[in-house]
């Protein structure tokens, strides 16, 4: 009886195993969050086109733009990290992401500089109106 039941406990063990890629390996390289040394907002992530808007501050060197955060999809790599830099002296710069299935993305970072004075939402006063409440 010992032995059956031994037997059944060895036989259940290795029948319970689950593979590791039963749903096969992620194809996803996106770029979930990006942050810059002098960043201005938030980054504007657009997954559709594999490109990021980066405001950073009047006076920041484009030529070393430093990644501070850089978070990825599950299972994907990318060829910069957080304390790496950019080379944004054109503007731009490419990062490469790898996901878990070896598909590499490649993604264009647009980093540009605020003005001097930036503009506020809504601060114009050719936008606002005025109506028995008051000023909108």
């Amino acid at each position: 009886m010992k032995t059956i039941l031994i037997i059944l406990i060895i036989s259940m063990s290795f029948f319970s195993c689950v593979k590791e890629d039963y749903f096969g390996l992620s194809t996803a390289g996106n770029i979930l969050q990006i942050e810059v040394k002098g960043q201005n907002g938030a980054s504007q992530i657009y997954s559709n086109n594999d490109s990021i808007f980066i405001e950073v501050s009047n006076g920041v060197d484009l030529g070393s733009v430093e990644i501070t955060r850089l978070e990825l999809s599950s299972f994907a790599k990318s060829d910069n990290n957080s304390g790496d830099t950019l080379d944004c002296s054109l503007g731009y710069s490419y990062l490469n992401v790898t996901s878990e299935d070896g598909t590499v993305t490649l993604w264009k970072i647009e980093v540009y500089e605020a003005g001097s004075e930036p503009q506020l939402q809504n601060s114009s006063f050719d936008l606002w109106y005025k109506t028995a409440a008051g000023y909108m």
